[in-house]
């Protein structure tokens, strides 16, 4: 009989050398990471003191370091001051907005439009309304979904103009008596002869 121990065949076995080793080499990194953070950590801190003794000026104030970033960092943010008035409630909406009357300066935009048409070079417009008739290229004709969906609802359409096949079912939901399965057929045993 075998003494043997089964479980050194097992390859999760933890007293197995190749499991060992695993184990040995992911602590080792582990070890060397924290190694790393630990040295990134000191190597901060020398720069942090080295910044502050440099900021320092002759008569002992402190001077902030300029970066080229720091505009990004400390500019204050694009505000849009109607905006702000109005949520504040010290601004009032234009009855005209609400209406959807047009303003003051909606009207002399358009006076400055129409002035615009009238003196603009009328070979503009001509150029203008040639590229609006050119044919316009329909993108639905190679989209292959559009397509299915479209043949889809072909199919209906022809489904629904077929013409009905007559069943045999009358009006009343029986059979007629010669396709009736209701009636019982006298077996060959039950006719005499």
């Amino acid at each position: 009989m075998g003494t043997g121990d089964l479980n050194l065949l097992k390859s999760w076995n933890p007293h197995l050398l190749k499991n060992k080793k695993k184990v040995w080499e992911i602590e080792q990194q582990a070890l060397e990471e924290n190694r790393k953070l630990q040295e990134r950590q000191h190597e901060i801190e020398k720069q942090r003191q080295l910044d502050e003794l440099t900021s320092l000026t002759r008569d002992g104030k402190v001077r902030e370091k300029k970066s080229n970033l720091d505009w990004m960092y400390n500019d204050q943010p694009a505000v849009d001051h109607a905006k702000d008035e109005f949520l504040l409630g010290k601004k009032r909406i234009e009855n005209s907005t609400l209406l959807g009357r047009p303003t003051e300066d909606t009207k002399e935009d358009q006076k400055n439009r129409r002035r615009f048409k009238s003196s603009s070079n009328p070979s503009v417009h001509t150029m203008l309304r040639k590229e609006d008739q050119k044919p316009r290229h329909d993108l639905s004709k190679e989209d292959p979904l559009a397509s299915f969906q479209k043949a889809k609802t072909m199919r209906k359409v022809s489904q629904a103009n077929k013409v009905q096949k007559p069943s045999f079912r009358s009006k009343t939901g029986t059979l007629p008596p010669k396709y009736d399965t209701t009636k019982k057929t006298p077996k060959k045993s039950d006719l005499d002869y």
